[in-house]
């Protein structure tokens, strides 16, 4: 089990878009320089008049001229574009200051962030190898349990061996997609014409931006008919990491919850853990193969009241008209909402709740 203070830190950093706040701030400092540079060319032509009767002196005492020169007064312009140009460098390095001190913040901050997550693989890399070695014990000691054992240290072994990996998928999720575009596209082609839309929902942060817009351009590719984006107005303010697909089937297919209990009206699934492998569940594997944390929600047929009122419990609050609600009143159609990035090696499954 993880210490309190790095699962304390791990949360604040999924909650928070240091990153997204870092180029924001970044881009002030840049915004800034700029304005720095502009208030020195407005500087320019009261710099230019103070030269000029010094040039001219000069060149007199190179040709050995006793010239008395007129008084050289700058024109009132020059002096008035001088000072909002002293202003501009002003403000400009203020700003450079400020925004400097916010960006080396959210470095840190960023920094921690990286040393948790390292902290919490090498804490979960420990306790996998200290399995090993209690397992390599009892091998020696049942000898007829040798199989097994070597089983689960072979496991081990690939759990240790994926926690660099799976450190990685803390990256922008977009591209990890625009990576595999060619898997996700070739994956899908098969169900060309089938109906599917995002959901945008709260506070929308650049990296969940990107991958969106690039689902939505990957699924016309694909040929799947998406008309792009329907929002979520009453969505709660936080939501859970990784992307949540919401499916009813068209056709009937209760024979499929013929041995699940009569109250549940819905099921986690995705094509790795299923034999049946439609498109929710195609769409579902294939993004879960590029490391995108997934998971899939086929619901259960029902009347439309029945079903809304059991969707709308799905999120513990009773809010109306979500992506599990749209899904029984438009059966076929695929709705995904994507919630902030979730790294795959900390992310946790939702429970499914039934009433």
């Amino acid at each position: 089990m993880l210490p309190s203070d790095i699962v304390t830190k791990l949360n604040e950093c999924a909650k928070t878009d240091f990153a997204g706040m870092r180029d924001g701030w970044f881009r002030i400092v840049s915004w800034a320089t700029a304005l720095v540079a502009f208030g020195l060319v407005l500087e320019a032509p009261e710099l230019v008049h103070d030269l000029v009767p010094i040039g001219r002196k000069i060149i007199a005492r190179l040709k050995k001229l006793s010239i008395e020169f007129p008084k050289h007064e700058a024109p009132d312009w020059v002096k008035v574009v001088a000072f909002v140009g002293w202003i501009f460098i002003v403000g400009g390095v203020v700003g450079e200051e400020f925004a400097g001190i916010k960006v080396q913040n959210l470095d840190a901050n960023i920094q921690e962030c990286s040393d948790a997550k390292v902290q919490a693989a090498t804490l979960e890399a420990g306790d996998a190898a200290a399995s090993a070695k209690t397992a390599h014990t009892e091998a020696d000691a049942i000898k007829k349990e040798a199989d097994e054992l070597t089983t689960r240290l072979d496991a081990a072994s690939r759990q240790l061996a994926n926690v660099e990996q799976d450190t990685l998928a803390e990256g922008p999720r977009w591209r990890l997609l625009k990576n595999g575009e060619d898997v996700f596209v070739k994956a899908l082609k098969p169900f060309a014409g089938q109906r599917a839309t995002v959901v945008i929902c709260g506070n929308v942060d650049v990296e969940r931006s990107g991958l969106e817009q690039l689902i939505i351009n990957l699924f016309r590719e694909a040929k799947w008919d998406s008309p792009g984006y329907v929002r979520w107005p009453q969505c709660p303010n936080m939501l859970s990491g990784g992307i949540d697909i919401y499916f009813v089937a068209a056709i009937d297919d209760s024979a499929e919850w013929a041995s699940l209990p009569a109250q549940q009206w819905a099921k986690a699934e995705c094509g790795r853990f299923n034999i049946s492998h439609d498109a929710s569940n195609t769409l579902c594997d294939v993004l879960y193969k590029l490391g995108i944390f997934t998971t899939a929600f086929r619901e259960k047929p029902l009347p439309l009241e029945v079903g809304a009122e059991r969707a709308r419990a799905f999120f513990e609050i009773g809010i109306p008209d979500g992506p599990a609600e749209m899904a029984y009143k438009d059966p076929g159609r695929i709705f995904l909402l994507i919630g902030p990035n979730a790294p795959m090696f900390t992310s946790k499954n939702k429970n499914v709740k039934h009433k």
